[in-house]
């Protein structure tokens, strides 16, 4: 690793950014001048928005919300283990080299997490975001035990077993502790029906289901604009 700069104000480090091009930002929240949401949105804003980590003592679930629809790859609340950071920053730097396996549906992906209530803090997050990305691609739900769980643990140096329990944790604090109206008035009748936490294959699942209904829909009336 190189670190290229250090910045001690918000707008700094938007400038640095953009006369850098680092592949990971690394940022806490309270930054003098423009906070780390403003250093988000202006990044975002330009084009410029590299792999990001916010390490901050001021993350809760309504702040890790919104960096997340801005684009940040990971959360930390302090204190934190420096040695989990670095691993962080290195897993960002490999998502640059699966951007060939990246589709077209990241936002989407992001925002029904996040309306779900799987917040970006969450290891199993990143772990849900690849698997949902790769079965809009294909189908990969019918090897879930024997595929998708082996080639994740590959992708982030991690077991299967651990690439499993993290996303079950996942979905289960998002079903316990997350907003279920925001989450119904989101999904509609698809979670609405939902009577018990979804396995993480039917989690999946649902939200390909639903990303891919709601893309559709919107090119539906995006056409029907047209004529």
């Amino acid at each position: 690793m190189v670190l290229l700069a250090m910045a001690d104000d918000g707008e700094k480090a938007v400038s640095m950014v953009q006369a850098l091009h680092p592949q990971v930002l690394v940022t806490d929240i309270l930054l003098r001048k423009l906070d780390g949401v403003g250093v988000l949105k202006e990044l975002k804003r330009s084009g410029e928005m590299p792999q990001t980590i916010v390490v901050s003592a001021f993350l809760n679930d309504a702040i890790a919300s919104e960096i997340g629809s801005l684009g940040a790859s990971y959360c930390f609340p302090k204190p934190c283990r420096v040695s989990e950071v670095i691993n962080r920053i290195r897993e960002c730097v490999q998502d640059e080299q699966l951007e060939q396996a990246e589709c077209s549906y990241d936002v989407e992906i992001a925002e029904a997490l996040i309306n779900f209530g799987v917040m970006p803090h969450l290891q199993g997050y990143r772990y849900l975001r690849e698997a949902i990305r790769r079965n809009i691609d294909a189908d990969v739900l019918r090897g879930v035990t024997k595929i998708l769980y082996p080639d994740l643990a590959k992708v982030f140096h991690t077991t299967p077993k651990c690439v499993e329990r993290a996303m079950r944790n996942a979905v289960d604090a998002a079903w316990k502790h997350g907003d279920a109206e925001r989450r119904n008035a989101y999904f509609g009748e698809m979670t609405m029906l939902l009577t018990e936490r979804p396995t993480n294959s039917r989690f999946i699942s649902m939200m390909t289901e639903f990303i891919l209904m709601r893309q559709s829909q919107e090119r539906r009336e995006s056409l029907a604009g047209r004529l």
